[in-house]
């Protein structure tokens, strides 16, 4: 197959000349300086030639067209037609930017930019979008000392300490290419997810230091930059480890990072710049200012149906002042000296700045020379790893083709600085040179770059485990795998926020595409319901070693010393089927609807099963609303509560989390949904119903007991929900009312208790179309099966299960140790439920739910036997080996529920004004059969809770009704 030619990439040039002006303390000489008798202290004559080194004064800027500079001395004028384009003294910031920028911002965020690309020019509004590939940029600012070089990367300190909607006019071009970022990054939000960090970094001495670290101990003018800790550049792909990376939102966020960046960054005063109350003196360091732009394009999904993901970075490297050391106002040091000084970590004198930053620029000018000639031999240019600055390792990303370049140069029109602009002048002369094949950052399946990410994150975790801090030959490794294993788990949790879909396409199911029309998705009609069962499996991870969870190790001994544990192993999976392997061969599930891998995120995983059943629930894209009952279920520690709830980290935050569970982002999808719908009003309320040792208790309200009436629970709390930042506090009191046991077993590990008791977290909506005036309620209800174990595994002795049956049936206290009984005996009591309803079914016999000497939990759940709701179901297994018998009992229970078939009945649509003049009729009702029920001492005393409770539940009713009718 015929090799694809890379992008041939010419380094551009511009030169941008200062306008003769004097500013405060800036000695940024004019013609009228010339003119001074020895103005700035040196031995000069009157015409600004030094009579020791004239040689190196008889150089000036004569004169300039739109593509050349013309630099005059004793022999004549030479003319540099390097640059790309001049831009003259008169030349705002704004055109300055037009002129250099926008083709680099559109390669950086993967626009497509037509003729507006890196050979030519082209409006904005031209661009249009291709994440298929994006680019890293370099970006070097290069110039002499009060050139205008700060001015043209930052503008102005006051337009600095200004934001708002558009930029200011004295902007530079940092803050105009994050501008020009998040108006891009505004465009696309409706399909497109991103994250933007921000980097700065100093080059001082021949070290590297992050400029965003707070540093009480440095005051900006150590000529040694001791007071702070040095970072390192990576050998590898020449990137700085262990920097900050400060994530921007808005234009808000930059401001600060550039007045951090000022106050932190070294600075001297100089003969060619004073340090003043409006000058901050001459930079003594070279400083890189790092964007990081992650994006997913979920509109366009790769082959596995996922978003694409893209990662680019773009880098603007401010070199330090260029001068000659004597005018930096200290005395010349040796080379040798120096460098010695250096190499030995040894402090170095005053005046060995300037002598660095020339030594560092000559460095890199020689690797660009080298590269390019490499590059037209058709050789590999190797960036040098041994015996350079980590300036040069940094940015030798430009010379192997990794990065997009480009180059301001900054002139002064100053006698004076005729030196400096000369060797400016060659300098970009030799930059403007470079050509290389520079290589795009081709965009991945977001699900494959999690994956990876995961993968080295595992990987540097266990060798960070094996090196020991100090004491040992790999301990020199220890600090460096400690930085890697802290952005690897940055990254992680970047590309898990950045998975999610946007608001606006997370109800839009991948597995099941729709085409839109007019924003609105088709109607579907109803139709007979198989069962929706979705199998999860979670992660291998290395357990603690305190952990009584099984380990490598204990399946050697479990083997021999419980071989009936492990004769059934979970030993492989695919899309849609599971493999277990026990001693007479191996079994094949294939009753789920999909198989979510240990790969899969939290949102990935929501989006595979949830959003049909939420749509179904809110009537979005349905003739009715339907009732829907989501199952999860599974042993203890299989994920079944990460599924469910997400990481308690995540509980903790009223945010949307790219760790929340199923629940927490059904709330966040059902406000999205009918915010999304101005003619429809709504009222969402929440429960929390516990079922414990056969009884039912309300756990929002200090576990008071509840009843199953009619197959739905009776005077229970319900607690209005009025965003999805209120799922947090309601998950929280619901979960410190439930159920558990300590980890004393087998399966649990002591960080995590066990829940003990069966969980249902119920949605209740009350809808009104205020155009039709049509009202329709329904309930979304999220049961969590109590973890499913042997008994054996729950660290309590087996009890005789006619003993416990009698005492539960009795009204007796159970002793400990009969919880694994019940929730294996109920568990199995919906497993025989559902076959028989499924048989009835199949013989077109109405199925009628048990109500005699069935528990509570098989009551509440009998309606979704019965064709009363959706039934959807998420088993979560472990690939621990010792745990195969529960991980078989998985699959057997999974098994049985995806045959359950059943005429679905949709919800009753009616007038609000009929609903509301029957449920007064009710009211009217329950309170007069409410007042001829005595609370004691009469055969029908035994009614009275129920009918108090009827009478609020009613009053209750009456007042959303009236609420809705009244919005």
């Amino acid at each position: 197959m015929k090799e694809k030619k890379k992008f041939l990439h010419s380094s551009r040039v511009f030169v941008r000349i200062r306008p003769k002006a004097i500013s405060g303390g800036h000695a940024d000489y004019d013609d009228d300086d010339d003119d001074d008798d020895n103005s700035n202290g040196g031995d000069t004559d009157r015409r600004g030639i030094g009579i020791g080194n004239g040689k190196l004064t008889q150089k000036k800027l004569s004169g300039w067209t739109s593509s050349s500079i013309h630099i005059a001395d004793h022999h004549g004028i030479e003319e540099y037609d390097f640059p790309k384009t001049v831009l003259p003294p008169e030349i705002s910031q704004e055109d300055m930017y037009m002129e250099m920028l926008p083709a680099f911002v559109d390669r950086f965020t993967a626009m497509e930019s037509g003729k507006r690309g890196i050979e030519g020019q082209q409006q904005p509004q031209h661009r249009k979008q291709n994440l298929k590939q994006g680019y890293n940029v370099l970006f070097f600012a290069y110039g002499q000392t009060g050139s205008g070089k700060t001015y043209s990367i930052f503008g102005s300190e006051l337009s600095l300490a200004e934001v708002g909607g558009k930029p200011n006019p004295q902007w530079g071009i940092f803050p105009r290419v994050v501008h020009e970022v998040f108006d891009i990054m505004h465009e696309r939000k409706s399909t497109h997810q991103f994250i933007l960090t921000v980097s700065a970094i100093e080059f001082y001495l021949g070290k590297c230091y992050d400029l965003l670290v707070d540093d009480d101990g440095n005051d900006n003018g150590n000529d040694n930059g001791q007071s702070k800790d040095p970072i390192v550049i990576d050998g590898d792909d020449f990137e700085p480890r262990g920097h900050v990376k400060t994530r921007l939102e808005s234009m808000d966020d930059i401001m600060p990072v550039l007045a951090k960046i000022q106050e932190n960054r070294t600075v001297r005063a100089t003969r060619m710049n004073a340090k003043t109350d409006d000058c901050g003196g001459s930079s003594r360091s070279h400083c890189a200012l790092i964007l990081t732009l992650f994006q997913v394009d979920h509109s366009s999904p790769s082959s596995s149906g996922r978003g694409k993901y893209v990662k680019t970075t773009f880098t603007l490297v401010n070199f330090a002042g260029a001068a000659r050391p004597d005018k930096t106002g200290k005395d010349r040091c040796s080379g040798m000296e120096v460098m010695m000084d250096l190499r030995a970590n040894r402090v170095v004198k005053t005046g060995a700045q300037a002598f660095v930053i020339n030594w560092e620029l000559f460095e890199i000018g020689t690797a660009v020379i080298k590269a390019t000639k490499d590059h037209q031999l058709g050789r590999k240019y190797i960036p040098p790893r041994q015996g350079v600055s980590p300036f040069l390792q940094f940015v030798a990303s430009c010379m192997n083709g990794s990065a997009l370049t480009g180059m301001l140069v900054t002139v002064s029109q100053s006698n004076r600085c005729g030196w400096e602009t000369w060797f400016t002048m060659k300098y970009g002369t030799d930059l403007s040179k470079l050509r290389v094949p520079v290589k795009p950052q081709v965009s991945v399946d977001i699900k494959e770059a999690l994956r990876i990410t995961e993968r080295d994150l595992q990987i540097v975790s266990e060798l960070l485990e094996k090196t020991p801090e100090v004491g040992a030959p790999s301990s020199k490794y220890y600090i460096g795998r400690k930085i890697l294993s802290k952005e690897l788990k940055e990254r992680l949790i970047f590309l898990e926020e950045v998975a999610v879909p946007p608001p606006i396409l997370q109800d839009i199911s991948l597995s099941s595409p729709t085409v839109l029309l007019d924003g609105k998705r088709p109607m579907k009609k109803s139709k007979p319901h198989t069962s929706s069962v979705y199998v999860r499996i979670k992660p291998k991870v290395s357990s603690p070693k305190n952990s009584t969870q099984y380990s490598e190790e204990d399946e050697m001994e479990i083997k021999h010393s419980n071989s009936k544990t492990c004769v059934k192993r979970l030993s492989g999976w695919t899309d849609d089927c599971i493999y277990l392997t026990g001693n007479h061969g191996t079994e094949e599930y294939d009753f789920p609807r999909q198989v979510i891998g240990p790969d899969v995120s939290q949102q990935e995983a929501y989006t595979h099963m949830l959003p049909n059943f939420v749509d179904s629930f809110t009537m979005e894209g349905y003739e009715a609303a339907y009732n829907v009952l989501f199952f999860a279920y599974g042993r203890a520690e299989s994920g079944k509560r990460y599924t469910i709830f997400g990481s308690p980290l995540s509980l903790t935050q009223s945010e949307l989390h790219p760790q929340w569970g199923i629940f927490p982002r059904v709330v966040n999808h059902v406000f999205q949904t009918m915010d999304r719908r101005p003619n429809t009003k709504y009222i969402l309320t929440a429960s929390a119903i516990e079922f414990y040792l056969g009884g039912c208790y309300d756990l929002l309200a200090d576990n008071n007991r509840i009843i199953i009436e009619n197959f739905e629970p009776t005077g229970h709390s319900k607690e209005r929900l009025n965003s999805y930042h209120d799922v947090v506090p309601f998950l929280t009191k619901a979960y410190e009312n439930r159920s558990v046991q300590a980890a004393t077993t087998q399966m649990s590990s002591n960080t995590e208790d066990s829940s003990r008791s069966h969980c249902a977290l119920i949605l209740t909506l009350l809808q009104l179309d205020s155009s039709s005036h049509q009202y329709t309620k329904s309930t979304f209800t999220l049961v969590d099966f109590a973890g499913a174990e042997t008994p054996e595994k729950t660290g309590k002795k087996r009890r005789n299960g006619s003993e416990i049956m009698t005492d539960l049936i009795a009204g007796k206290e159970i002793q400990d140790g009969a919880q694994g009984y019940v929730i294996n005996w109920e568990l199995f009591e919906i497993g025989t439920a559902v076959i028989q309803a499924t048989e009835q079914h199949r013989l077109g016999n109405k199925y009628l739910p048990p109500r005699q000497l069935a528990s509570p939990f098989l009551q509440f759940l009998a309606s979704c036997l019965d064709g009363s709701a959706l039934l959807g179901m998420v088993v979560t297994i472990s690939q621990v080996m010792g745990n195969g018998w529960e991980t078989w009992f998985t699959m057997k229970y999974g098994t049985e529920l995806s045959k359950l078939r059943a005429p679905i009945r949709t919800q009753s649509i009616m007038d609000v004004k009929a609903a509301l003049d029957n449920a007064g009729m009710e009211l009217a009702q329950a309170n007069e059969a409410l007042k001829k029920t005595p609370e004691t001492g009469s055969p029908s005393s035994k009614y009275y809770s129920l009918r108090v409770i009827n009478v609020k539940e009613l009053e209750q009713s009456v007042i959303y009704l009236q609420e809705l009718v009244a919005i």
